[in-house]
C-alpha cells in the first residue's frame, strides 16, 4: 500500500509540475525533413488532429471523438471514424499514430489519467480488431491536463472528454 501511495504521489507531483499546456491548433508548419531533401508538413486540423504528410494527404476528416461522462465506451460515430482511420492506415503502411485520451476536470488526477488511458486503449483495441498492426498505434493518456475548452460547466467538460489523433507519415 505504501508503494502505491508513493507512486500516486510522485505521479501527481510530476503531472502538477507540468502545468496546463494547450495543444496548438493552427495552420500548417513546414519543417525540413531529416534527410534534408524534402519537406514534411505538420498540420493541426480544425478538429485538432495533428498530421504530418509529405504528399499533401488531406486528413481534415480526422477530428476528435467524444466520450460520455465517466465512460470509455465507443459510440457509433467514433467507430466510424476509427474504421476510416484504419482504411487510411492500410493505404499508408509507413504511417504511425498516437491516440490521446483526454478527460474533463472532474475526478482526481489519478482517476483521470486512468480514464484517459482506458479511452485511448479502447480506440487502439478497436483499430487492432479491424486489422491495424498494434506496433503502429501508441495510446497515451493526458487525463485532464490538456483541456481544449475552458470553463467549469457541462459545455466545457463535454468538449474535454475526447480522443485525439496524431498521425506521422
Amino acid at each position: 500500500m505504501r508503494s502505491f501511495c508513493a507512486v500516486a504521489l510522485a505521479l501527481s507531483f510530476a503531472i502538477g509540475c507540468g502545468g496546463k499546456s494547450k495543444k496548438p491548433h493552427g495552420p500548417a508548419i513546414d519543417e525540413p525533413s531529416r534527410a534534408g531533401t524534402s519537406t514534411s508538413q505538420t498540420t493541426a486540423t480544425p478538429g485538432g488532429a495533428t498530421v504530418t504528410s509529405n504528399d499533401g494527404d488531406d486528413l481534415s476528416w480526422l477530428a476528435p471523438v467524444y466520450f460520455a461522462f465517466d465512460s470509455s465506451d465507443l459510440v457509433p460515430q467514433t467507430r466510424d471514424t476509427l474504421a476510416r482511420l484504419h482504411d487510411w492506415l492500410s493505404a499508408h503502411p509507413k504511417a504511425t499514430i498516437t491516440i490521446e485520451g483526454h478527460c474533463d476536470e472532474q475526478g482526481t488526477t489519478e482517476y483521470n489519467i486512468g480514464l484517459g488511458q482506458r479511452r485511448a486503449q479502447a480506440m487502439t483495441d478497436y483499430l487492432v480488431r479491424l486489422g491495424t498492426n498494434s506496433n503502429r498505434v501508441s495510446p497515451v493518456s493526458y487525463g485532464a491536463e490538456r483541456p481544449v475548452a475552458d470553463g467549469h460547466d457541462e459545455v466545457a467538460w463535454s468538449k474535454n472528454r475526447r480522443g485525439e489523433f496524431s498521425v506521422r507519415k
